[in-house]
């Protein structure tokens, strides 16, 4: 009788499967349909979620799966949407995986500005009180952070800005054009006792240039005694808008053309509140200015991007249901 045969085992079916790279890991990550599933991925381990958040995968993948809304990051740190929205469970876990302790940061730090998933750190040396400080703009996904370095003193001293004539500086994100864009821009913006100058830190040449300068004769501002000048600042068809102090005027940057101009805005009935504004977009190239009285009414105005044509006034109300209305002459709208 014949002895049976042996199964041969190759070497190849002996060797252990390939170690998971970076690389297929992210065709791994590319071929998970659901958006919440990535994010559920990603909270498994740090690399993960490196591997995730990093700009040219989210690229790659949001052209293949339409993105999800998960929240919007504020100084309290990530403000998850809640129900009934769709993305109320994803959200919830997707949150612990945000680090908003900064604690890998060389400092300590202040919140300047939150833009496009990225946040502006002031850095605090508390030996060196400096009107310009060190800047730091962080991921708070992938924990990673870039430094911005101060002005430098040659380029103030092109304007004649010296310590001691510098009423202010304020600094704040340049919007971005793509939401997956790797490089930033950070506007940095000092008030003198003549001029206010807007400088451009770009992270691609990793220095200041300048964007723009004006007088205030040229405004029709006078000049400044205190840092009390500019106030709420807010963003609108890519342009920011600061509230003049005292004055029913708004102070307007175009990011495009890079000019710095005056524009009226609709006066207060109560100067209790002048700088409790808040100034967006109200669609066909209009601008909505909200105030609040101390009453707790919502005030309503609306405007051009120019301040020379103004629209009526709308007051709004919040019902007990907890619905909002808005009330605008003979149209009323609910939101």
């Amino acid at each position: 009788m014949a002895s049976p045969v042996r199964p041969t085992i190759s070497m190849d079916s002996q060797r252990l499967p390939p170690t998971l790279n970076a690389d297929l890991l992210r065709v791994l990550f590319l071929r998970v349909a659901s958006p919440s599933d990535l994010v559920r991925a990603s909270a498994a381990c740090i690399d993960f979620c490196r591997l995730i958040a990093d700009p040219s995968f989210l690229r790659r993948y949001r052209s293949l799966h339409l993105p999800l809304l998960f929240g919007s990051i504020s100084t309290r740190g990530l403000d998850p949407v809640t129900a009934p929205h769709p993305n109320t469970a994803v959200a919830r876990d997707f949150a612990p995986t945000v680090d908003f302790s900064f604690r890998h940061l060389p400092c300590y730090a202040s919140i300047f500005d939150i833009r496009d998933g990225c946040i502006l750190f002031g850095l605090i040396d508390f030996e060196k009180k400096r009107s310009l400080r060190d800047l730091a703009v962080c991921n708070p996904l992938s924990r990673a952070y870039h430094l911005v370095p101060p002005i430098p003193d040659d380029l103030l001293a092109s304007f004649h800005f010296q310590e001691h004539n510098i009423i202010d500086f304020e600094t704040f994100l340049a919007p971005s054009c793509d939401v997956e864009e790797t490089s930033f821009r950070v506007i940095g913006c000092v008030l003198g006792k003549t001029r206010m100058v807007v400088f451009i830190f770009s992270s691609g040449s990793d220095r200041w240039s300048v964007g723009t300068s004006t007088s205030w004769d040229a405004l029709s501002l006078d000049e400044p005694q205190n840092p009390d000048v500019l106030h709420s600042l807010h963003h609108a068809y890519g342009c920011f808008y600061w509230k003049v102090n005292q004055r029913d005027k708004s102070i307007k940057l175009d990011m495009n053309t890079m000019k710095l101009s005056t524009h009226d805005i609709p006066p207060y009935r109560d100067k209790d509140v002048k700088e409790n504004i808040v100034i967006v977009e109200a669609g066909d190239g209009k601008l909505a200015m909200f105030s609040q009285n101390k009453g707790a009414r919502l005030n309503c105005y609306t405007f051009s991007q120019d301040g020379r044509k103004k629209g009526g006034e709308g007051h709004i109300r919040e019902r007990s249901s907890g619905q909002k209305t808005v009330q605008n002459g003979r149209k009323l709208s609910r939101f």
